[in-house]
């Protein structure tokens, strides 16, 4: 066998392990890992870019928010190693340095990527709705006591004729247009990755 030939069956049948112990045979089987087949997407498609990413890049914002449990999980399992400086978390890198080409190859599948994509995008989309009808019912009750204190007299009100809950109304508002610019993205890029899905060939 020559060498090529060689890395190319590592590289395939290390791509087959990983789809099998990092995202589960099915969706029963994933609820059994410690961590979401949203968290181990998003580490593998920022390690298929580069070989090492910053540790609080990773679990900052969506899919992790702060949770750090399931990238220790990960580093137990081999997918990743955990770099520190000065004795903290500080960079994380693929487990072994094959599994660098066993990300690109698994994050490169057309299907596979826009699979994936659908549902982390729909996990987004669903967190942007329950937002969303947050931000309105606050807004229902933010005008509704306005109203109640206008009714009440001019105590109610600053002094310049406002209710203390216009800073909180604008808050809000501003929130709900920003998360609902946020749904219109998370839709469009999910119309475009089911046609990836109807319109694939094999």
């Amino acid at each position: 066998m020559k060498v090529s030939e060689a890395v190319e069956d590592i590289v395939s049948r290390g791509v087959a392990e990983l789809r099998k112990n990092a995202f589960g045979d099915d969706s029963e089987d994933a609820k059994c890992l410690p961590w979401t087949r949203e968290q181990v997407w998003h580490v593998l498609k920022a390690l298929a870019k580069t070989s090492e990413v910053g540790y609080y890049s990773i679990i900052l914002d969506f899919p992790f928010k702060g949770d750090e449990s399931p990238l220790r999980n990960m580093e137990h399992a081999e997918l990743i190693v955990i770099g520190t400086r000065d004795g903290r978390p500080s960079t994380v890198r693929p487990g072994k340095p094959v599994l660098r080409y066993v990300f690109e190859r698994v994050v490169g599948d057309k299907l596979f990527e826009a699979t994936q994509e659908l549902a982390y995008n729909e996990k987004q989309i669903a967190e942007a709705e329950a937002k969303i009808k947050g931000y309105e019912n606050e807004l229902i009750v933010l005008m509704d006591t306005m109203k109640k204190e206008k009714d009440q007299g001019w105590w109610g009100w600053g002094l310049f004729g406002k209710s203390a809950c216009w800073g909180r109304v604008r808050f809000v508002g501003n929130n709900l247009a920003v998360t609902e610019r946020k749904l219109e993205v998370l839709d469009k890029k999910n119309n475009e990755w089911k046609r990836v899905i109807k319109e694939f060939r094999l």
